[in-house]
C-alpha cells in the first residue's frame, strides 16, 4: 500500500505516531506499507477515515482526482483550498451559494447585453 506511506509522509507522521493515533501497531503499519500483509477491512476503514480518502485510493485502486489549479487566480486557488476543509453540509451550502452567484452574474450579463 504505497499510498498509505505517501499519506503518512504528507502528514509528517512516523509509523509510530500513526499507530498511536489509529491504535494500530507500528509493525503492522510497516508491513502494510511494504505490502507484506494486507490490512483487514476494518483497518482500511480506520485509515481511510483518518486520512479522509477513499479505500480505493488507499489501496491504490485509483488515484485521487487532482485538478490543476495553477492557471487560476490566487483568490480562486484559495477558495478551492478552503473548500476542501468543509464538511458535507457546508460544502452543499457553499455550492448553492456559488450557483446562485453565477446565475445572478449571468442574468446581469444577459440584461446588459439585451439593453445594448
Amino acid at each position: 500500500m504505497e499510498n498509505l506511506k505517501l499519506l503518512r509522509k504528507q502528514n509528517n507522521l512516523t509509523q509510530k505516531q500513526l499507530g498511536e493515533i489509529t491504535n494500530i501497531k507500528r509493525v503492522n503499519i510497516s508491513r502494510y506499507e511494504k505490502g507484506e500483509v494486507e490490512p483487514t477491512f476494518n483497518i482500511l476503514i480506520k485509515l481511510a477515515d483518518y486520512f479522509n480518502v477513499s479505500i480505493d485510493y488507499l489501496i491504490g485502486h485509483r488515484q485521487n482526482n487532482k485538478i490543476d489549479i495553477s492557471g487560476l487566480s490566487e483568490v480562486q486557488q484559495n477558495i478551492i483550498k478552503m473548500t476542501t476543509e468543509l464538511n458535507e453540509i457546508n460544502s452543499v451550502r457553499v455550492e448553492s451559494y456559488i450557483s446562485a452567484k453565477i446565475e445572478a452574474q449571468n442574468e446581469s450579463h444577459n440584461i446588459k447585453k439585451y439593453n445594448q
